[in-house]
């Protein structure tokens, strides 16, 4: 990563949390392990000198850093929206840990560019694709690992408070992926690992986390809608107190404040239907993804052994349980997007009754 985009970040160390995830073979247990990784670049550099993290070379498996959220700078009736950009690393650590868990350089633009939501996806050949060269991938060089390398993005739009991101890379010749959830506070790194913990026999897939990433995302939409119906329902609560408190005299000077009351949450409500439609546009790119998948890394191969087709099959039908569930929130989007709407035209009935 150029100086350029690492002076994107700013760097506020803190402990955090790395959470490794094996898929067992057959008749055999998954094995999870997590561990806390100190804030200073010696507690890093010590974790990857001495495998504190698993075997490098190792495969089916996946690594996964909750890269901590920093704490907000205080703002009046508002959030810190480049949050993300607060790294739990030092600048040292980061570029260690970009290499060691071969971080493509999007992730600053995926960190800074907050305003919507995005999910993105690549497949590389990093002999001759810019910014994925042979030398951000030493283990290439060292250990063999497949020529192609799928690169997944993926964040929460920062209007509103509890944006996380995600950047994924993953090596489908070794089944194994390393990856960072970026901005997570102490409940959602919890959910996450417990949820990385539960997934039984979906370790290996690449859209393991992308389907956690939107579950959390669910979680956090559903809680702003119905606090927007909350203000919703104090708006027009305001609005019927002021028209009962004012004589005929009193509501043309009233008319600006009136406005204002209903302006307000409309906006707010209307900026959010629009937002969780990104995001449902998002997961459906990710429904075409997980089909294209199927259709690609996961297809059967006469030249193939039968335990590589067999566990190919595995994945498919995995993607098939990942897609349904994208599918599920997807319709939950809508629900939400259409108490919003109701919500939007309850504030305007409103507005005109007590006019």
């Amino acid at each position: 990563m150029g100086d350029k985009n690492l002076r994107t970040f700013r760097y506020h160390p803190a402990p955090c949390r790395v959470v490794r995830r094996k898929q067992a073979g057959a008749n055999e247990d998954h094995i999870s392990s997590a561990v806390t990784i100190g804030a200073s670049e010696g507690d890093w550099k010590s974790a990857f000198d001495q495998k504190t993290l698993g075997d490098v070379s190792a495969s089916h498996e996946g690594l996964l850093i909750l890269a901590t959220r920093a704490a907000e700078e205080p703002i009046t009736n508002s959030h810190e929206t480049t949050i993300l950009s607060k790294l739990p690393f030092s600048r040292p650590s980061w570029l260690q840990i970009m290499e060691k868990f071969h971080i493509h350089d999007s992730v600053a633009r995926l960190i800074n560019r907050n305003t919507a939501a995005e999910f993105s996806r690549s497949q590389m050949n990093p002999n001759n694709i810019d910014g994925l060269a042979l030398s951000k991938f030493p283990c290439h060089q060292k250990e063999g690992f497949s020529l192609t390398v799928a690169v997944y993005n993926c964040r929460s739009s920062a209007s509103w408070p509890g944006d996380i991101a995600l950047s994924v890379t993953w090596f489908p010749k070794r089944w194994k992926w390393y990856a960072v959830f970026y901005g997570c506070d102490n409940a959602t790194a919890k959910n996450i690992e417990h949820r990385l913990n539960n997934c039984e026999d979906a370790t290996c897939h690449p859209l393991i986390l992308l389907g956690i990433f939107a579950e959390v995302e669910r979680r956090r939409q559903i809680s702003l809608v119905d606090k927007g119906s909350l203000d919703f329902l104090s708006a027009v609560s305001s609005l019927n107190s002021t028209n009962h408190q004012l004589d005929d005299s009193d509501h043309a000077s009233a008319g600006s404040r009136d406005n204002s009351l209903a302006i307000d949450p409309w906006l707010k409500l209307s900026h959010l239907k629009n937002g969780i439609q990104n995001w449902k546009d998002q997961l459906l790119k990710m429904v075409a993804h997980a089909d294209e998948l199927n259709e690609s890394y996961f297809k059967s191969d006469s030249n193939s052994t039968v335990a590589v087709n067999e566990l190919r099959s595995q994945m498919r039908r995995i993607g098939g349980r990942i897609k349904d569930r994208l599918e599920d929130i997807i319709r939950d989007c809508d629900e939400q997007m259409r108490k919003c709407q109701t919500n939007l035209d309850g504030i305007i009935l409103a507005d005109q009754m007590v006019r």
